[in-house]
């Protein structure tokens, strides 16, 4: 599998919390539910859709290829050939160029928050934009080579969903005028489209269901879905949807809440709660199950499962928590806790 590892520094937790191990200074990673037991894998069950094959694996989550705390010189080089690899001289990674822009075009990952890689690391999706338009490209996800461009037309150019565990499986709502907010499914290899959910009737004409600020993914199972959009009378509608039971849930930004209407609520891996603005809330929208200690929930972060399988949040920390951080040193601020 591929992973980015950050090296950094422990001191505390703003969460009960456990099993520590070093991580990048200035981010935190918050339980969003309480701990659980946990049982052993099945793992006949890996191969079963809607399976979370995250919880209870045995990563080790403090393997890095630099595990110290000291400091590092990163070198200026210049830019490499076209797929060709080189080590980086301060950490010794490997690194790939895999792109070949022209002056100009950007050639980039969707989002940080946002899957590149597709189930099985066999596929990856990058957005290009050039003088002449904009498009996705597919790679090969091992040898980077070009495999097709995807004719999607998305509400958000960021906002394009790899299946957690089918790797020809994409999600995205369409920005075409045709299809306006329609929820659909995509497969790249044969490029069919299934319609899912249309969800004009709660967007007004013109505003499309999308994520807003700070996406996440879907649930880990593909079930769970957050979005947002202008709702046709007046006012901004957040809603959550579930594909296996066909369950839409609505509420109003404002209206007998504090939610403002810049975020949609994003799914817990799990799918059994949703993020939303520093509170962690059932996908009904009818109770607030547990509220962050958090001097801004706005701050860029993201929502994955820690080594024991736990939905946990992970953002970055500038501002000392407004109840301290359980009495942490410095009130949260550069801590990071697992």
């Amino acid at each position: 599998m591929s992973f980015v590892y950050l090296t950094g520094r422990v001191d505390s937790a703003c969460e009960p919390s456990h099993n520590r191990c070093a991580g990048l200074a200035v981010t935190m990673a918050y339980f969003l539910t309480a701990c659980s037991s946990l049982v052993p894998i099945d793992r006949s069950l890996l191969s079963t859709p809607g399976f979370l094959p995250a919880i209870n694996a045995p990563l080790d989550l403090c393997e890095a290829a630099v595990t110290d705390q000291q400091s590092r010189a990163v070198v200026p080089m210049q830019k490499p050939g076209y797929l060709q690899a080189f080590n980086d001289p301060a950490f010794g990674a490997r690194i790939i160029r895999i792109t070949n822009a022209r002056t100009g075009d950007v050639i980039k990952p969707l989002y940080n928050t946002i899957q590149t890689w597709n189930a099985d690391e066999s596929l990856m999706l990058l957005f290009r934009r050039s003088a002449t338009g904009s498009d996705y490209q597919l790679l090969d996800g091992r040898s980077y080579q070009p495999v097709r461009n995807l004719n999607i037309q998305a509400a958000d150019l960021e906002e394009v969903f790899w299946s957690r565990h089918d790797p020809n499986r994409l999600f995205y709502v369409s920005g075409a005028a045709s299809s306006e907010s329609q929820f659909l499914s995509y497969n790249v290899v044969t490029g069919r489209r299934s319609l899912i959910r249309n969800f004009s009737p709660q967007c007004r004409t013109g505003s499309v269901a999308r994520g807003g600020s700070d996406i996440y993914m879907q649930s880990m199972d593909d079930d769970l879905f957050g979005f947002r959009c202008e709702a046709p009378d007046g006012g901004y509608n957040l809603m959550s949807y579930r594909i296996s039971t066909d369950e839409l849930n609505v509420v109003k930004a404002g209206e007998g809440n504090l939610w403002d209407s810049w975020r949609a609520p994003m799914p817990s891996p799990s799918g059994q709660s949703m993020w939303l603005q520093g509170d962690i809330i059932d996908p009904q929208f009818s109770a607030i199950i547990h509220q962050l200690d958090l001097a801004n929930p706005g701050e860029h972060g993201d929502i994955g499962l820690d080594h024991t399988g736990r939905d946990t949040l992970f953002q970055t920390v500038f501002d000392p928590s407004p109840r301290g951080c359980n009495a942490a040193t410095d009130q949260g601020v550069g801590h990071l806790s697992m």
